[in-house]
């Protein structure tokens, strides 16, 4: 069945054809002129005869109106169809005119090489462009800055022939400042903060003599952030040109050794659900266009609830998928669990009920890790304002791995090992970096609290007493939230007769300063050694007596001894219930003990036995 455009279409080709043959051949127009005659010509003699046979009839008023209907209509086409012609040549003209001028410019361009090459003598240089161009760019600079100066003496005309020189005296010139602008220093400060950017933890990953920072948010964000706090309303292009080059956009591969399985296997998850939603058209249906990041997706509470109740329509399916995710198991050489990534084959639905779960344990654990942030955050600036309050964040480096220059090679054997604890403390007229080495690799509660000592000596002593002391760390069991460390917390509080409060940030996403401090202490370490090759380095104490004239980090040493002797006084405790749900611990003078599950929870009264 042929269809009306089909024949519409048919009917244009044949009248072009016929059009084109006519302008072509003048004898085949005379012939179809006088076809079309003759055709007028019978077809005008064939309605005469017709009137003439048609008998008169009255006609009725709807007679009347329906062939008005069809002279509207008629009238109607005709004027389309005049529109439609006079458009098809309108459109041939401007092809016409378009294919002359494309054939005049042609002609130009032919003519000009013609002329160029009919030239056999080349262009003379002109001796002012190659003076200018050959003298030294300050030279250059001094010239125009005093031209710019007797700008308003020069005779009419100057500026357009320097400028064809190549100086241009249009806007004043500013000599480059070897001094950064005061946006330039408000950026850079800003960058530099610990809820903008973090130091990387690697003592390697340096830039230009400085450490290289992470960003902790994108730029867009942190441009919107430093519009709003400090009321500076640079364009967000002037901003990225002021952005330090040490401060850089972080890959997943750029913390290092931190590991959040929390965050880790929800969006493993979502990110095999991408992978499949070109197979499984469903999937596709479930996931949100243009979201890549579950964290994202968890930070917005109508969001979550929509996407769990989409990732629902799932479980009916009868498909398997396979994916991998990080669990903590025994392996065959050691009884301790250790995080191990695992490939896992299984239904659709136990697919999704456990993403379902992560995503719920991902929304509280995003809201405690900035809880946590937060409450640092506050115990920070609340040392830098307030006289009584003094705030130490700490955190233990990787062991510093110890070798000599010139080393024998038998020595690879034998591997001598320095910890480091490394911080900084904040008070309101003092604040400073501190680190604390030692050839004993215990990194327990006991050992932690022997290398403070030194650092909340100089607490005591100092000439503002200090009535509030806070501590900001990780949270890992063994080290900081644990019976010991509470025990040590309440006899320093009783003893001295001030309130100490300790904030655990949340697992697995502790990185802070204390890590780059760490890192900088053991770059000093390694300089150290490859300065000094015929130096023989034995010990902590040797390395840290060299560093100390180098670095105004406050270096301090201590002793396995001293650590044996303080847990010497260490009673035999019971564990405190509750503690691995604890991140804010803080203890009165009075001894009483308090614990929140979060910075801004509710606080609660505990019962120890210590």
């Amino acid at each position: 069945m042929v269809s009306r455009r089909q024949i519409q279409l048919y009917n244009l080709k044949y009248r072009q054809k016929l059009q084109h043959r006519r302008a072509i051949s003048k004898s085949f127009d005379l012939h179809f002129k006088a076809k079309q005659n003759a055709r007028q010509r019978k077809c005008r003699q064939r309605k005469k005869e017709a009137q003439k046979n048609v008998a008169i009839v009255p006609i009725s008023s709807s007679t009347k109106i329906d062939s008005r209907k069809v002279e509207g209509a008629k009238r109607r086409r005709a004027n389309a169809r005049k529109s439609k012609n006079e458009a098809e040549k309108l459109l041939k003209q401007v092809q016409q005119l378009q294919k002359e001028n494309r054939a005049i410019k042609r002609l130009l361009s032919q003519q000009r090489s013609a002329e160029v090459n009919d030239v056999n003598t080349t262009t003379a240089t002109s001796p002012t462009h190659l003076f200018i161009n050959n003298i030294s760019p300050s030279s250059k600079k001094r010239a125009t800055k005093r031209l710019l100066s007797e700008k308003e003496n020069l005779p009419r005309g100057s500026v357009s022939k320097l400028r064809k020189l190549g100086v241009n005296l249009s806007n004043n010139y500013d000599p480059p400042s070897s001094t950064p602008s005061i946006l330039q220093k408000e950026i850079e400060d800003f960058l530099c903060q610990d809820d903008i950017s973090k130091q990387a933890p690697d003592k390697k990953k340096q830039l230009h003599g400085k450490q290289i920072r992470y960003l902790l948010h994108h730029l867009s964000t942190v441009h919107q952030r430093f519009v709003t706090e400090t009321g500076n309303s640079c364009h967000y292009s002037t901003f990225t040109r002021y952005v330090p080059d040490f401060v850089i956009k972080p890959n997943a591969n750029d913390w290092g050794t931190c590991l959040c399985v929390t965050c880790l296997n929800p969006q493993m998850k979502f990110e095999k659900l991408q992978n499949l939603k070109s197979r499984y058209s469903i999937i596709k249906s479930v996931l949100i266009d243009g979201l890549t990041d579950i964290t994202e997706l968890v930070t917005d509470e109508i969001k979550t609830k929509d996407f769990k109740s989409n990732l629902a329509i799932l479980k009916d399916e009868q498909f398997t998928i396979t994916y991998s995710e990080w669990i903590k198991k025994k392996n065959d050489e050691s009884n301790i669990l250790v995080s191990t990534k695992t490939t896992i084959t299984s239904f659709i639905a136990d697919f999704v009920n456990k993403f379902t779960n992560e995503i719920e344990n991902l929304t509280h654990h995003i809201d405690r890790m900035r809880q946590q942030f937060r409450a640092a955050k506050n115990a920070r600036q609340m040392a830098m304002e307030e006289d009584d309050v003094a705030t130490i964040h700490l955190d233990w480096s990787e062991n510093f791995k110890l070798k000599q220059a010139r080393q024998d090679k038998a020595s690879y054997y034998y591997e001598q090992q320095i910890s480091i604890l490394s911080g900084y403390v904040w008070m309101k007229n003092n604040n400073y970096s501190f680190g604390c080495a030692s050839d004993d690799t215990n990194h327990m509660s006991e050992a932690t609290w022997t290398a403070l000592q030194p650092i909340l000596n100089s607490l005591q002593n100092n000439s503002s007493k200090i009535t509030k002391l806070n501590f900001i760390s990780d949270s890992p069991v063994s080290q900081y939230r644990n019976k010991t460390s509470f025990y040590l917390m309440k006899q320093y509080a009783t003893n001295n007769k001030i309130t100490v409060k300790w904030i655990f940030l949340e697992s697995g996403h502790g990185k802070n300063i204390a890590d780059a401090i760490g890192a900088t202490i053991k770059r000093s370490m390694d300089q150290a050694v490859a300065f000094h090759p015929d130096e023989s380095y034995t010990n902590a104490l040797d390395l840290i007596d060299d560093i100390k004239k180098n670095t105004t980090i406050k270096l301090f040493t201590y002793t396995k001894n001293e650590i044996d002797s303080f847990k010497k006084r260490i009673p035999s405790l019971t564990a405190v219930k509750g503690t691995a749900s604890f991140h804010e611990v803080t203890v009165k003078p009075d001894g009483q003990f308090y614990a929140k599950n979060t910075s801004f929870g509710t606080e609660r009264l505990l019962k120890v036995d210590f």
